[in-house]
C-alpha cells in the first residue's frame, strides 16, 4: 500500500512544479518513471525500516485468516468475495458516463494530445491561464492519468473508465480491511463488517453523491479517490498513532496522495488531522506528540495558500 503513496506523492511533487515552468507532459512523465525506480530502490533498501513501523504480523494475517475460517466464515468471505467481483464486474462489462468527463478526461486527453500540462481548454481548444483553471492545477490527477496513458499506451478515457476502476475498488476494500483489523479482533466480526459495507455500498443509489453511489459509479475522479480510499486511509493512521506507533511518514504520503487527487482532498484531508490532533493533544496531553503529527498536513496547508495567491493575484 504505501509504495503507491509515495508513487502519487513523487507525481505531485514533480507535476506541480512542471505545470508553472510549463514543461512537456514526456518531460513529466520520464523524470517520474526515473525517480520512482531510483527512490523504490533506495526506500526499500534503506529508508523503510526506519520510516514504517514493523508489520510483519499484519502482512501474513490475511493469509492466516482465510488458512483458518470455519465453515460459517468460509461462507461468509465467499459471499463477500462474490459481491465484490460483481461491483467489479460492472466497470469490465458497462460504464457510467459522467458529466465531469468533458473537464477531467478532457484534460488528460488534451495534454496527451498536445504534450503539454494545462495549457488549453478542453472544451474549446483555445490557450487559458493557469488562474482560470486553479482548481485544477493543484491537484491533477488527470496528468496522471495522461502519464499512466502515455507510459502504456492507453487512452486515458480508456484507463480512467475501465482499468483504473478494479483496481481502485480492490484498494478500498483493502482500506476497509484494515480498519476492519483496528475495530474488531474477531474473524467473524472483521468479515461481517466487510459485508455489510459491500452491501451497504450496493444499495446506496439514494443519490449520486453517496458513498456507495461514488466508489461504484465514478470511483475514478479525485473526490471519489479521497473519499472512499484516503480518508478511511487516515483513521487507519490514527488508530495506529494511538497505539504509539510511528506513522507520521504514512500519514504524509496519504495527505499528499490527497493533494493529488482533488482540491476537495486537500481540505478535507488537513481538517480532518487537524481535528484528530487536537483532539489527541486535549484528551492525552500530548501537545508536542500532536504537533508533530499535525506538520503531515503541511503540503495541503502549503497549497490552500498558493490557491488563495491563484485567486487574488491571479
Amino acid at each position: 500500500m504505501e509504495i503507491l503513496l509515495i508513487l502519487a506523492t513523487l507525481f505531485e511533487c514533480i507535476c506541480l512544479p512542471a505545470i508553472f515552468a510549463g514543461w512537456r507532459l514526456t518531460t513529466v512523465t520520464l523524470l517520474w518513471l526515473f525517480l520512482s525506480a531510483v527512490f523504490s530502490g533506495i526506500y526499500f533498501a534503506h529508508l523503510r525500516p526506519f520510516l514504517i513501523p514493523k508489520r510483519k504480523r499484519e502482512r501474513t494475517a490475511g493469509i492466516r485468516m482465510f488458512a483458518e475460517l470455519d465453515a460459517a466464515e468460509a461462507l461468509l468471505g465467499t459471499v463477500l468475495i462474490v459481491i465484490i467481483a460483481l461491483q467489479i464486474s460492472c466497470f469490465l462489462f458497462g460504464m457510467h458516463l459522467d458529466a465531469d468527463d468533458a473537464m477531467y478526461l478532457g484534460n488528460a486527453t488534451t495534454a496527451l494530445s498536445t504534450d503539454t500540462l494545462f495549457r488549453f481548454d478542453p472544451y474549446t481548444g483555445n490557450a487559458v491561464a493557469l488562474s482560470q483553471v486553479r482548481d485544477y492545477v493543484l491537484s491533477p490527477l488527470s496528468i496522471f492519468y495522461a502519464s499512466v496513458g502515455m507510459i502504456f499506451d492507453v487512452s486515458p478515457v480508456i484507463l480512467a473508465h475501465t482499468v483504473m476502476p478494479p483496481v481502485l475498488i480492490l484498494l478500498a476494500y483493502a482500506v476497509y480491511a484494515l480498519l476492519a483489523g483496528r475495530l474488531f479482533k474477531g474473524r467473524k466480526e472483521q468479515l461481517l463488517f466487510l459485508l455489510f459495507l459491500s452491501l451497504f455500498h450496493a444499495m446506496s443509489f439514494v443519490s449520486t453523491r453517496t458513498l456507495g453511489a461514488v466508489l461504484l459509479l465514478r470511483i475514478w475522479q479525485g473526490k471519489a479517490i479521497v473519499c472512499s480510499i484516503l480518508l478511511p486511509l487516515l483513521y487507519v493512521w490514527f488508530l495506529d498513532f494511538e497505539k504509539g506507533k510511528n506513522v507520521w511518514f504514512l500519514t504524509f504520503v496519504t495527505m499528499c496522495t490527497a493533494c493529488l487527487c482533488s482540491f476537495t482532498g486537500v481540505v478535507l484531508s488537513l481538517l480532518l488531522l487537524l481535528c484528530y490532533c487536537v483532539v489527541f493533544a486535549l484528551r492525552k496531553r500530548g501537545f508536542k506528540k500532536a504537533f508533530f503529527y499535525a506538520l503531515a498536513g503541511a503540503p495541503n496547508l502549503a497549497l490552500i495558500l498558493l490557491y488563495l495567491l491563484l485567486v487574488f493575484v491571479g
